[in-house]
């Protein structure tokens, strides 16, 4: 008899969830979460060991900088429709770098 290892294989590992709200996230539409994000992650069949999954965080597209999700403070107590910081949504993308550069 041969001494073999059973080599375990991932059948299938599915984003299309994450990358969905994700999507919503980078809209506005939910509050970035990546450890929403990472349960989103499906995998079928047998795992390789530990999985270890880096979420993305946004980058700011003037700086490259990390952007971060805020509250809006014009809509703390109502949302409105023409809020030019973050057109309703409730919150909004900023840079602390940028920020603080006055860019």
């Amino acid at each position: 008899m041969k001494n073999s290892k059973r080599v375990a294989t991932a059948v299938s590992v599915d984003l299309s969830k994450m990358m969905a709200e994700y999507d919503r996230m980078l809209d506005c539409q939910l509050r970035y979460d990546p450890a929403y994000l990472e349960e989103l992650i499906e995998i079928r069949g047998e795992k390789l060991g530990q999985w270890s999954v880096t979420i993305p965080q946004p980058e700011c597209a003037a700086c490259g900088g990390t952007a971060v999700q805020v509250e809006c403070p014009e809509c703390a107590t109502a949302p409105r429709d023409d809020c030019p910081l973050c057109d309703g949504r409730g919150r909004f993308w900023t840079c602390h770098t940028c920020e603080e550069e006055g860019l």
